[in-house]
């Protein structure tokens, strides 16, 4: 499986190919790839929504859903919740290009949206 930025790559290529190939098969002109063999239709079809372009992150997503809701059932019991992050500490390793700082990202503007962080800016470090 394709994930992550080298995986978008790949993806947009074979999509790129298939393309090409219907227009071959259709007599519709060379095996040149062309501007519009690379067009993403279905990024604009999910733009509103960043977590569409990733994938295999279904478990991130379902523990952001339960924090949320975490979140939202301490705030209407009349607890704080700026504590939580202070206990929270993430980890993030795989090889180059898995995704691993766009998922930050977006974890990053989920909790801020969520009201536990400052900002949705996200430090990446390697090392």
């Amino acid at each position: 499986p394709n994930f992550g930025n080298s995986g978008a790559i790949a993806s947009l290529l074979n999509v790129a190919k298939v393309r090409v190939s219907l227009r071959l098969s259709r007599g519709e002109g060379g095996q040149a790839l062309r501007l519009e063999d690379f067009s993403n239709r279905d990024a604009v079809q999910h733009s509103d929504d960043p977590w569409s372009r990733m994938h295999h992150t279904e478990h991130v997503q379902s523990l952001l859903h339960d924090l949320g809701a975490f979140v939202h059932a301490a705030r209407a019991d009349g607890l704080p919740v700026s504590s939580l992050m202070q206990q929270w500490h993430l980890i993030v390793t795989g090889p180059s290009g898995t995704g691993k700082t766009t998922t930050g990202q977006l974890m990053g503007a989920e909790l801020h949206r969520l009201g536990l962080l400052p900002s949705a800016t996200v430090i990446a470090e390697s090392g």
